[in-house]
């Protein structure tokens, strides 16, 4: 309903203007204090997912924190556990700079964390979450001290879960600290971790007690947060009843060894591209994702060497008479493919001309290519080399044409190198997407 977006607009003011006046104090004067409360606000505008609307807020607020986070005197403000812990998560989760070695000073004579002194209970169980949630972003080369400190921070933790199942109710510190060791953040979707920190945060407001006069930015951020979801999710609802749609028209659905994943593949989308302005990509590639999935099972499993030939032939020429003579699953795959790519390029060519058309067969030739490889291999048991492997691997996978068609479905520019440009990035993610994937096939 309108009233409610014109609240979100009202909410956005309110937050922006609260969070420019805390940056005015900054410039002034710093504390400790002034620190926490910066960087609370960013974390907590992250987790609830509406950081995108604060952008220009949430730089400054970081280039803030990062100007006295790298300075080495004693007049740095940063020195409790709770902050370093917290400004090492934010910092380091947006592409700033950061070592763990800020930790070694929580550490005892014997070099191992040694338990922060706290009158408060709830302020040093917070201090013990902060940090595993900080050892949770570990890099290559700082294993070591992450891995203590993870250690360290989840044994407190445990026990502090363990005592809480002699109270009657649980604060909303301990369902999150309950939360987050249930679910590494590696394996958390921010969409669905925006809709459990929104319903934690509901819980009680003891979140909000930095200071007294620092509870309303939170009740504030709260509401523009229940509000956004709340919003954001019936438009993903519409989209999914336009794709709903959309695949029970279609003629593969009635094939009986393919399976009805539309749902699922949608759900990824959203899970990666939740914004408004991102519907056309979602939808789209979702469509992509199940042209894909019905293209390997053919490949893979149904269609025989003889057969995939001429249809491998007839998919790079889309020449509709090679596949005449094919099987019926065939050719409905085969109009479906044609079709479905038409909607895509049809979408993309309004965003980015005509151009769009040699990006989309390039990496659709290969995709079909590389599946073709992989079927001769199998129906001649030829066993491939690791590297043979790979280098087709990393195009079968469809990590590259999935990508592709996320790029040329945005209202973003579009270089003419722009397959240059995403090779490298392209081609890790697609390493990793197919050893993941065959690892788990073959266990």
């Amino acid at each position: 309903a309108s009233s409610y977006r014109e609240r979100v607009q009202t909410l956005i003011k309110e937050v922006k203007d609260i969070l420019n006046t805390l940056l005015e104090n900054v410039e002034t004067s710093v504390s400790h204090n002034d620190l926490l409360q910066l960087l609370w606000v960013v974390d907590i505008v992250e987790r609830v997912g509406v950081d995108r609307y604060f952008q220009a807020e949430k730089i400054a607020i970081l280039e803030n924190v990062y100007k006295y986070w790298t300075e080495k005197g004693s007049e740095n403000p940063i020195g409790d556990l709770n902050t370093t812990a917290l400004g090492f998560r934010v910092l380091r989760l947006n592409g700033y700079d950061v070592s763990p070695d800020v930790f070694q000073i929580f550490k005892d004579a014997n070099g191992r964390f040694y338990y922060p002194e706290s009158t408060h209970q709830d302020a040093q169980l917070r201090s013990m979450l902060n940090l595993y949630r900080a050892s949770e972003l570990s890099f290559q080369g700082d294993q070591k001290i992450m891995k203590e400190a993870e250690i360290f921070a989840s044994q407190y933790l445990e026990k502090a879960v363990k005592e809480s199942l002699k109270l009657n109710k649980k604060s909303q510190l301990l369902v999150e600290v309950e939360y987050v060791l249930k679910y590494p953040w590696k394996c958390r979707v921010p969409r669905c971790e925006a809709r459990k920190s929104i319903e934690i945060y509901s819980l009680d407001d003891s979140w909000m007690m930095i200071n007294q006069e620092f509870k309303m930015p939170g009740i504030k951020i709260l509401e523009l947060a229940t509000l956004d979801f709340n919003i954001l999710q019936a438009q993903h609802q519409k989209e999914l009843k336009f794709i709903s749609s959309w695949w029970n028209a279609s003629k593969v659905k009635q094939l009986d060894f393919f399976k009805h994943r539309h749902v699922e593949y949608f759900f990824w989308w959203v899970s990666g591209l939740f914004e408004p302005d991102f519907s056309i990509s979602r939808i789209e590639v979702t469509k992509l994702s199940i042209l894909i999935t019905l293209f390997d099972d053919i490949y893979d499993t149904y269609g025989t060497m003889e057969e995939l030939k001429p249809f491998t032939a007839a998919l790079v020429k889309w020449d509709k008479n090679i596949v005449r003579s094919l099987p019926e699953y065939m050719k409905a795959s085969f109009d479906f493919a044609q079709q479905t790519l038409e909607e895509i390029a049809i979408k993309a060519e309004k965003k980015h001309g005509s151009r769009v058309h040699k990006f989309m067969q390039k990496y659709w030739e290969s995709f079909i290519l590389s599946n073709l490889k992989e079927a001769q291999w199998i129906a001649t048991n030829h066993t491939p080399s690791f590297d043979e492997y790979l280098n087709n691997g990393v195009i079968s996978v469809a990590a590259p044409i999935v990508t592709l068609h996320a790029l040329i479905l945005l209202d973003t520019f579009l270089p003419e190198d722009l397959l240059r440009q995403i090779n490298k990035i392209e081609t890790l993610v697609s390493i990793c997407c197919r050893l993941l994937d065959d690892s788990r096939d073959y266990q």
